[in-house]
Formats: C-alpha cells, structure tokens, sequence
C-alpha cells in the first residue's frame, strides 16, 4: 500500500529519504514495516500488529472508495469510474495528507500495553504523569511512532524548516494518532458532525481550510479504527471476540491488584452481543452515518453495521 502510494503521487518525491535529506526510499521499507511490527505487543490480543494493518487496510479502501488513491485492482491504463474521482476531493486530501494518514494508521498503537487509558491513569503509570492523564496512550504512540520515523527520515541533523511537507506530515501523523482516544470520541465527532453541515451548506471547498482537512483525516482514521463492526458479521465476531478478550486480561489484573473494574472488563458480567450492540449502537453507528453523508460511496459501512445489529439482537433473544 505504501509502495503504491509513492508510485500513484509523484508529489511525494520530496518526502522520499536520501542520505541528509527529508526523504523516503522504498529499499527500507521493510525494514520500516518490520521494525514498526516488532514495536507492538503481539502477544496482545486484539491491540497488535494485525489490528494496525487492518486499520491501515480500511485506510486504504477508504482513500480509493473516495477517489483519493486509485484501486491496486485497477490497472494502470484502465480509467477509475467517475463516482471515484471527483474534482474537488484532489483539493480536498493533499499528497502529504495521504502518505500522513496511511502512517499514522500503522503505527497508531506502537506499543500498547493491552490496557486502556483508564489504568493508566488509575495506576498512576509513569507515562499518565508524563502525559498528565490526557490522552495517555494515543500521545505515547504519537512519541513511539515518530521515534520510529527518526530512523527512516532523515531528520535529526536536517534543519525541518527547509521542508515544508514535514510540518503538514507530522501534523495529521498526530492529530489522526490523537484522535483515536475513545475517551475523546464525541468530541471529535462533534466536529466531524460540524463539518459534514458545513459542507452540506457550502461545498466541498470548505476543505480548502486546515482545521477542515484536520477533521477530515480524524473522520477518516477514525472510521477505519473501529471498522471491525463494518465487516461480515462472522468477521465482526472474531475481532469482537479478541477485544472482549483484552478486556477481560486487564480485568484481571485490576482484580489482583484491588482496583475497581468497569462491568466489560470483568468476565461473564456483560455478554459479548450486549458488549457489541453497545458500542455500535452508541458510537459506531453515528460515526458512520455521518461520515456516509461526507462520502455516499461509505454508505455501505452504516448498512452493515444495521446489519450485524440484527444479528447480534438476535442471537442476545437466543442467549
């Protein structure tokens, strides 16, 4: 994805890496990807490696379903459909705003510890009183990530300042890092929702505006964080299944540790269709209602989660 990215936005070319310069080569991406890999808890159940490229590969769809990226299934003489390159959405997601999101989606939970901000917090971690209790993680896989980065850009003996893209690419790194705090979710929501009346009311040039574009990138990196609801249903339960699994390990750890527990993290007390139809219809479903009115080509995502609603009613009727 990362390949096809720099080959489809020749715009890039200035955020490539070359010895002393700002630049991105694609002969270490691997070693980018596998060192991006061994900074995660695999062992975690749910907040690991594969849920980073799922989320980067719900990026990815959702950057061609609206026309920003072309389709790797497309070839390369084949035209995409109208529906898929609209005018505007070129002035809307910047080069820099791509590469940025399709980032930002890999490394967005470098490091988890596989238990929320919650504990952090209520643990007084070294990493809460760093962060002073906001947005615990996110802010620490922002610092881990780019710490990362650091090997692969060639940043530290470089002034920045002579490269504009970076500012912009850090910028939406963070922002769509910090954005996937679920403490934070109506907040952020809030603003998505503002947006979309904007742009219902004005146009789609609105977005010519940073704090716009801002919110567009946390709409789109948001929507892929929780995409899982999205899928198949038998998809959907398998992820389910895995989260209600973390939970369940970090209840445990609270048990031990004498600390008071939230009912989803203690096991047999919330069943997983009541853990689900929660989430999705509470948070889920609003998030992708509204980004479907930004994006019609989205549609689909809030008619599947309506779908695996009904599934999931039906089998807490059956339980």
């Amino acid at each position: 994805m990362l390949d096809q990215t720099f080959v489809q936005l020749p715009e890039l070319n200035s955020l490539r890496m070359e010895k002393g310069k700002f630049y991105f080569i694609k002969d270490i991406m691997y070693d980018f990807i596998f060192d991006v890999y061994n900074s995660y808890h695999n062992s975690n159940p749910y907040h690991n490696f594969k849920h980073a490229v799922d989320v980067m590969q719900s990026t990815w769809y959702c950057l061609c379903s609206i026309g920003a990226l072309k389709p790797i299934w497309w070839s390369r003489n084949q035209d995409i459909p109208d529906s898929l390159h609209e005018d505007h959405l070129k002035k809307l997601l910047r080069p820099v705003d791509i590469l940025a999101l399709l980032m930002a989606s890999l490394g967005h939970d470098v490091g988890h510890p596989g238990v929320n901000n919650g504990f952090m917090i209520t643990t007084a971690t070294p990493l809460a009183v760093l962060y002073n209790d906001v947005s615990v993680l996110e802010s620490y896989h922002a610092m881990a990530f780019f710490n990362i980065l650091r090997k692969y850009y060639a940043i530290s003996n470089v002034d920045v300042n002579s490269f504009p893209d970076y500012k912009d690419f850090r910028r939406i790194v963070v922002y769509s890092i910090l954005c996937t705090d679920m403490g934070c979710h109506q907040d952020y929501l809030g603003r998505i929702q503002s947006t979309t009346k904007k742009m219902a009311n004005h146009g789609h040039l609105m977005f010519e505006e940073d704090t716009e574009r801002l919110v567009l990138c946390s709409a789109i990196m948001k929507c892929a964080d929780i995409s899982n609801c999205t899928r198949s249903f038998d998809n959907a339960k398998q992820w389910a299944i895995l989260l209600a699994d973390e939970f369940s390990i970090q209840g445990d750890l609270e048990k031990e540790l004498g600390i008071p527990s939230i009912a989803i993290n203690e096991r047999g007390k919330v069943s997983l269709p009541d853990f689900q139809l929660f989430f999705m219809k509470n948070v889920a479903l609003d998030l992708y209602s509204t980004f479907g009115e930004l994006f019609p080509q989205m549609k689909f995502c809030a008619n599947n989660i309506g779908s695996n609603i009904a599934v999931w009613e039906d089998l807490k009727a059956k339980s």
